[in-house]
């Protein structure tokens, strides 16, 4: 394919948001968003916490929050209780709300 698909405004359908994008720079996003999904995956497979933050810390950068005890390349193996992440009790509900 060369050729920028089209992307209905959600709020205006009629709308094509990438119109004015050239295939170009489409190719450079559409390669980034791959390499980006890959390492989200990997991070999202890793069993060991350690690891796992460390991945994503590599996609997301130095805001995202350091593993417990600091930063490590390589995981503890230790996946119990830790300071600086909470496991969830219940699953959240940001509202109904609808945007545009």
């Amino acid at each position: 394919m060369d050729s920028v698909p089209e992307l209905p405004d959600y709020g205006v359908p009629e709308h094509d948001v990438l119109k004015r994008v050239e295939f170009a720079d489409f190719e450079k996003l559409f390669k980034a968003v791959e390499e980006a999904a890959s390492k989200a995956r990997a991070a999202l497979d890793e069993q060991d916490k350690n690891a796992s933050v460390c991945l994503w810390r590599d996609l997301f950068g130095g805001k995202f929050p350091e593993p417990p005890g600091g930063s490590k390349k390589q995981g503890s193996g230790d996946n119990g209780p830790s300071t600086g992440f909470t496991e969830p009790t219940s699953s959240s509900n940001p509202g109904r709300k609808r945007f545009a």
